[in-house]
């Protein structure tokens, strides 16, 4: 199976071990006049039987993903740069407060331009590592 089938997969084991989980937590106790509309053993071995096969698919993925494993980081790191320079405060001059009326005057040492080059370079980067990591996914095999 491809690395990219197994995320899928993954992705879909999660969603069913959360529905699983849901209906055991919904469906234990109801009215003693009402009857029960699932089985509480089967519904717990289900999702234990899920939580195995995803547990075993994590294993699969980790030992796939030790070849791309740095590029992983390196992407995850390049989001927080972004993330960082887009909260990066770029007002300068004189500026009023929403809380008073006091005026104050500010300078930057990057300006809106340099910190949007920055940003566009870092995005480019991302660019470039997601589709390493994206090749990784179609062409490996776990």
């Amino acid at each position: 199976m491809k690395v990219y089938k197994a995320l899928k997969k993954k992705k879909n084991l999660v969603v069913a071990i959360s529905q699983l989980t849901n209906l055991i937590q919904d469906n234990n106790s109801i009215q003693i006049e009402n009857e029960f509309e699932f089985n509480m053993s089967e519904l717990l071995q289900s999702r234990k039987e899920k939580v195995a096969e995803l547990v075993n698919l994590k294993l699969k993925l980790a030992k796939a993903a030790l070849e791309i494993q740095p590029k992983i980081f390196e992407i995850s790191e390049l989001k927080m740069e972004l993330q960082m320079l887009n909260s990066l405060d770029t007002k300068q001059g004189v500026i009023s407060t929403d809380y008073s009326d006091i005026i104050i005057t500010k300078k930057v040492q990057l300006s809106k331009v340099e910190v949007l080059k920055i940003i566009n370079i870092v995005i480019e980067k991302i660019d470039n590592t997601q589709s390493l990591i994206d090749e990784f996914n179609y062409t490996h095999e776990i």
